[in-house]
């Protein structure tokens, strides 16, 4: 009689990982475990993918030497020289990052050149972050110690002197320590001894903090504390601004929607009384007004506006991993990455060391795990740089070790440091009933290097898991082409199958892996003969 053979398909996995279903139920289009891959297309729930897009260095020097990227911010200037339409003269975007407390203006290549700063130094050498807000061609920033600004053009950095009122932190010892433009306007808040307090200049005067002039005006500064608003209820831990006319308070446990001008009409809105976020700016926003943020319960969700509640889009999916995430010893960083559809969520340790980071494939609503070649190149600040040519709209990475990276879809390695990928695909089983794993052939892009693949086998699912445990070496070598390269013949109840690289530099990619077994005869009811 013959055996019975079976044959699974398993697909590029576009639903990225699931650790929350059961391991011998996992939802279709999903897998256990993935690092580094990403899909390259997804139409009508057919989806190729592999490697993960690199980092490359943005800028070939470093930032004020060894240390680490505090806050990547950019200016913009008009000039007056050039018609409208020659294109010349109308736009300079300046790019600046501070590192060790210096303010460093830099340019694609290797141009550097460190700002001319009051006293021996711009901002604190020890603060693990700086925030920023640009206006005016000016960026101003604050260290939680100190003001500063970097005027772009000229490349200098000066105090903050107000020109009218005083600057929040008037005790001289600590600083508001976040800050935004909203609506021609800079908003402050994060001062330890006033968290529930937020501060804004005068539109169109960042260094006006009058917030009772002897004239009344609907532009003039305003305060939580001075204002008809009041401060918020709760500690201020982020700012968004949304548009010119909402700015979103992050709180500590809540969510507020501040609409108008505080000094003429404006309102709070409660978005949300349940979820807040953690302090620093642990948010982005996708080209459709669409917000994604960490929330300080440890989840990822987003609002479809600034008054719509917040909804996880993790808890499904990586709630157990994101749960885990000391928020006291992690900084959260995201950005939206237009040319992959995506979020990702950067977590980096302030002391430094591995970590994992996430990317969110809107399009799919699919998870997918990363991890950097090495551990120096953990973002410490994210920043999206609008340029005006669409080949340097980059994601712009300011690093542990001082350099400027970005995220490029041209190579396959981390700054030449070969990315270790792999998708765990199944699990493949037959009714508990133990079958052997007969043959292993593989789909892949017919540009796409040749990738690994290894087999777990198990009596049940932990245990065929626990196979890929140590290194990954690999059962065999798929490659393009549609040939079966191996006949693994292992005897399994629960099968998994592992593909991916290690150490190649060269990109892969597949659609699926077909993997054919053959049952088991049980030797139940057979007739012995005895002699």
């Amino acid at each position: 009689m013959a055996r019975k053979v079976s044959e699974a398909l398993l697909s590029f996995p576009l639903r990225g990982i699931n650790i929350t279903s059961p391991q011998d139920e996992q939802p279709e289009g999903t897998c256990v475990n993935c690092q580094n891959v990403r899909i390259f297309d997804a139409l009508e729930g057919r989806a190729r993918g592999g490697i993960r897009p690199g980092l490359v260095k943005y800028n070939s020097s470093l930032i004020s030497g060894a240390n680490r990227i505090q806050v990547i911010e950019y200016a913009t200037t008009v000039a007056n020289t050039g018609p409208p339409t020659s294109g010349v003269g109308q736009r300079t975007i300046y790019s600046g990052a501070v590192a060790n407390g210096v303010i460093t203006r830099f340019d694609t290549g290797s141009t550097v050149a460190n700002a001319t700063a009051s006293g021996s130094r711009s901002l604190s050498a020890t603060a693990p972050v700086i925030f920023g807000a640009e206006l005016y061609g000016s960026v101003y920033y604050t260290d939680g110690i100190s003001y500063k600004i970097w005027v772009a053009a000229n490349n200098t950095a000066t105090d903050w002197t107000p020109t009218a009122g005083s600057l929040p932190g008037t005790d001289g010892t600590r600083v508001a320590r976040l800050i935004v433009m909203w609506g021609a306007r800079l908003v402050l808040s994060g001062l330890p001894s006033d968290p529930h307090n937020w501060f804004m200049t005068r539109i169109a005067s960042p260094l006006d903090f009058d917030y009772s002039p002897l004239r009344q005006s609907e532009d003039q500064a305003s305060a939580g504390d001075v204002g008809v608003l009041g401060k918020m209820g709760d500690v201020i831990t982020c700012l968004i601004p949304y548009n010119d006319d909402i700015l979103l308070f992050g709180c500590d446990h809540s969510i507020y929607a501040l609409s108008g001008n505080p000094q003429a009409g404006a309102r709070y809105d409660l978005v949300s009384d349940t979820i807040g976020m953690p302090f620093g700016a642990p948010w982005c926003m996708d080209s459709f007004g669409t917000i994604y943020f960490f929330s300080s319960k440890g989840q990822v969700c987003k609002m479809d506006g600034p008054g719509s509640p917040p909804v996880s889009i993790s808890n499904d999916s990586i709630a157990p991993d994101l749960d885990a995430i000391n928020l006291n010893t992690n900084l959260i960083r995201m950005a939206w990455d237009e040319q992959q559809q995506g979020v990702y969520l950067f977590v980096t340790p302030y002391t430094a060391g591995a970590s994992t980071h996430w990317f969110y494939d809107v399009r799919t609503q699919g998870w997918f795990r990363d991890v950097f070649a090495n551990t120096s190149h953990n973002p410490m600040t994210v920043r999206v740089f609008d340029a005006d040519d669409p080949a340097d709209r980059v994601i712009l990475i300011g690093s542990e070790d001082g350099y400027v990276r970005n995220i490029s879809t041209t190579v396959s390695t981390d700054d030449g440091g070969a990315i270790s990928s792999f998708a765990i695909l199944g699990p493949i089983a037959n009714e508990w009933r133990p079958f052997i794993v007969s043959e292993v052939q593989g789909f892949l892009d017919p540009d796409s290097s040749a990738m690994l693949f290894e087999v777990g086998v198990g009596d049940t699912p932990e245990l065929a898991l626990e196979n890929f445990a140590g290194t990954f070496t690999g059962d065999g070598t798929l490659a393009a082409g549609r040939g079966i390269t191996h006949n693994p013949r292992q005897r399994a109840i629960w099968a998994y199958i592992k593909v991916g690289q290690t150490s190649s530099s060269t990109p892969w990619a597949f659609e699926k892996i077909r993997v054919r077994s053959v049952m088991i005869e049980s030797s139940k009811g057979r007739k012995h003969s005895e002699t």
